[in-house]
Parts: structure tokens; sequence; C-alpha cells
């Protein structure tokens, strides 16, 4: 990946440039939390810098949680999204082999998709919630966001990691000189503090994830491990719905009073009771700790089985929501010492 430097008076200037809306997002913080919000793209400035992930999930951008699906598919305004960390990049990975890679291509995502520019950032500080080194993964980006924007000492080490990326820099090559080794060492240095930021939280948490986490979740394991984990769970699937790689939705046909029929696309949540329920009305994970079980099934042993690597990607959000108090973590760590205390067959 090739580095330029880019000082910080030239970051609104960088940005604006490819707005041709005012459709800029970027952290904003608000109550002691981060969000994304719309920004005046002129008037950006380190103060729109968060030091980890904000709040909502780059997952809403594109997959809208309601959206009508009867129609025209309508091209949307160029979106720019600034300041995206990496546990996000990865479930956009995920996200496009859902909706881009498969047999079908999903139009309204992929309309979305093409018009949203993404400028990642690293992360320089972690939330209690936040434990990506965990499961293999940096606190920064190396990859699939359009440009990212790498913290140094005066401005920021930027690179492109798409086409789209390497075309916007090209403009601005004037201001955009290469990176000097003082640079890159000192932009080595940060990354490994910001690491080592996330071990020492997940240390003085006592949390400490098995290094295969698919083989922790089958069996052997003694089947009240899992109604003790889900005991609190009140099913609200706000891990679903934060969550940045969940995709799952369902289709709902409305008939209006006056007009056409419609048919809306509303997101699911495999927490809830109906969501593997069947025709006939037969439904294989009627029971909560079955309904929680298969979560972590479908984010650790399935995808990896397809060789996609884990569908969680440590952003700890859902710990964040969870109105239960679960914690997955913790959750993963007992699974995985009740499976060693049971004697294989």
């Amino acid at each position: 990946m090739r580095w330029r430097f880019l000082e910080h008076e030239h970051l609104p200037q960088f940005v604006s440039h490819v707005a041709d809306t005012d459709a800029v997002f970027a952290p904003v913080q608000a109550e002691g939390r981060w969000h994304v919000q719309r920004c005046d793209a002129g008037s950006l400035s380190a103060a729109n810098r968060a030091p980890y992930r904000v709040v909502e999930s780059l997952k809403t951008f594109l997959f809208a949680p309601v959206e009508g699906v009867g129609g025209d598919i309508v091209t949307p305004p160029r979106t720019v999204v600034l300041g995206v960390k990496n546990c996000d990049l990865l479930a956009l990975a995920l996200l496009d082999k859902v909706f881009l890679e498969g047999a079908f291509t999903e139009p309204f995502y992929a309309a979305r998709r093409a018009q949203t520019l993404i400028i990642a950032d690293d992360c320089s500080a972690c939330l209690p919630s936040c434990f990506c080194v965990a499961i293999g993964h940096p606190p920064y980006p190396d990859g699939i966001a359009d440009v990212i924007l790498s913290p140094v000492t005066g401005g920021d080490l930027v690179a492109a990691g798409t086409e789209r990326g390497e075309a916007l820099l090209a403009v601005h090559a004037q201001d955009c000189p290469a990176a000097t080794a003082a640079q890159l060492a000192e932009q080595a240095k940060r990354r490994a503090g910001a690491t080592a930021v996330v071990q020492a939280s997940l240390r003085a948490q006592g949390i400490a994830l098995p290094e295969d986490l698919g083989a922790a979740l089958q069996a052997p394991w003694p089947a009240e491990i899992w109604e003790k984990v889900a005991a609190t769970c009140v099913e609200c699937g706000a891990c679903n719905f934060v969550c940045p790689s969940c995709h799952c939705f369902f289709l709902r046909d409305v008939q209006p009073r006056a007009g056409a029929p419609q048919r809306t696309r509303v997101w699911d949540a495999c927490l809830s009771e109906n969501f593997s329920r069947v025709a006939g009305g037969h439904n294989p994970n009627k029971r909560r700790e079955a309904r929680l079980r298969h979560r972590l099934e479908r984010k650790f042993i399935a995808p990896l089985e397809a060789q996609e690597g884990y569908a969680c990607t440590g952003c700890g959000r859902c710990v964040d929501a969870c109105l239960g108090h679960l914690d997955i973590r913790t959750i993963l760590h007992e699974v995985a010492h009740a499976r060693q205390s049971v004697p294989t067959a």
C-alpha cells in the first residue's frame, strides 16, 4: 500500500471535493458517545475524528432497516462516510459477499454501495466492549475502504484501497507528497500502541477467548450451559440490529386501503421467537437458548466453514446494546470452558 501525507488543513477540501451533495457524514461527540451525523464538509476538523468506532454501524447506510422494495431502483445521492473503523470494514466485506457476490445481486444495496465513498480511520483508543484483537483483527484498516487515513504528527498518512480512492488521491497529488520513512515509523508505532491498548483492556477485564472459537462452540458440552448464558436474554433483538454484519430480513406485503399493494423489507433478528418458524408452524429453535446458540454458530462456525472467517468483527456493539447485560465475550469463554470440562467420547 502506497502511503502519502496529507496535512490537517487540507482535509476539509479533500472531503468536500468528492461530495456533490451535502451528504457527508462524520463522527460527532454527543453526551459522551460518538455518533455519525451529517456534517458540513467545509467545516470538518480534528474534532470529527473519533478515537474508536461510533455507535451506529456502516450497515445502516447501505442496508436500510425498513425499505420499500416493490418499485423502481432510484440512484441515491453520493454519500461520503468519514472515520469508518476496521470493525465496520470487516463487516462490509461480508455484506458485499452476501449482497453483491452471490448468484443474485441485490439491487438496492448495490445502488447505495456504488454511491457511498468510504474514508476509513485508525483507532487510537477503545471502548471497554471492544475486542477486535481477541479474534485476530487489528484496530486499524488495511483494505476495502476507498481511502484510509492514519494519523501522524501534523496530519495523516493517506492511502487508497480502491480504484475510486486512487482517482481521488490523483486529483490531490499536489497536496499529498509521499510519506517519509520517519512518518511510516511513527504510524507503525501508533498502530502497535493502539493494539496494545485493546489487549490491556481485555486483560483488565479478565477476558481471554480461545484461539479457535469455531471448535469451542462445537460439541461436546453440557446443554445446561446454554440455559445459563441465555437466562437474562429478553429477546429484544438489539444484538442483531446493532451488529454491523447481521443481514437477515423478512418481506412484508401490505394492501393499503387505497393504492397498489406494497412490499417492504424489514430487518429480522434470529433472537426473535418466530425467526425460524416455517410453514405448518414447526420451529426448530423455539427455545431461547437454542436461538442464542444458533446466533453464535452463525458468527463463528458457519462462515468459517465457508472459508470466510468469522462473521463477528469484535466491535462490541452487542455488548453495549444488550438489555439483559449479556456479553458475547463472556459467553464464548464460559461455553469453551464447559466444553473442556466434559470428557469426549
